[in-house]
């Protein structure tokens, strides 16, 4: 699921893309225009949906760990 959240600032107006989906860790990115945030999540929840999305080393210690933990 994507949701689109507007952020304001004193000076500035920010998008920020999140998109939770299960059995897959929180993944958020900020965005100065909408249009581009929307265009992200897109695009990323179909890679999450296919499978081909490449998770950063960080994501997968952190799922790992999650997983170990709820396993204890």
């Amino acid at each position: 699921m994507a949701l689109i959240r507007k952020r304001i600032n004193q000076e500035t107006i920010k998008f920020q893309g999140r998109i939770r989906v299960s059995n897959h860790p929180t993944m958020s990115k900020t965005f100065k225009l909408r249009s581009q945030g929307v265009q992200w999540t897109k695009e990323t929840e179909i890679q999450i949906e296919r499978g081909t999305l490449g998770l950063d080393l960080k994501s997968l210690i952190r799922q790992g760990y999650l997983t170990f933990l709820n396993a204890i």
